[in-house]
């Protein structure tokens, strides 16, 4: 569950990305979805693609500010 400490709400409709690294120590995006308006997100990867690894989350916080 993401959520907005500043208002103590869920953050609804926030885009997500996740990322993996690669062996070159660049990142792929693996997966991206939108929180829900009870700022859950669910199945951004599926048990394939989740494999032992390092693993960014990225916020469009900057999207999803400037829309409130």
């Amino acid at each position: 569950k993401v959520l907005d400490a500043v208002r103590g709400i869920p953050a609804g409709k926030l885009p997500v990305k996740v990322f993996k690294q690669n062996e070159d120590k660049n990142w792929d995006l693996i997966s991206s979805g939108t929180t829900s308006s009870d700022g859950e997100i669910h199945n951004l990867a599926t048990e394939e693609q989740f494999v032992e690894g390092i693993y960014k989350l990225e916020f469009a916080t900057k999207r999803f500010w400037s829309k409130l």
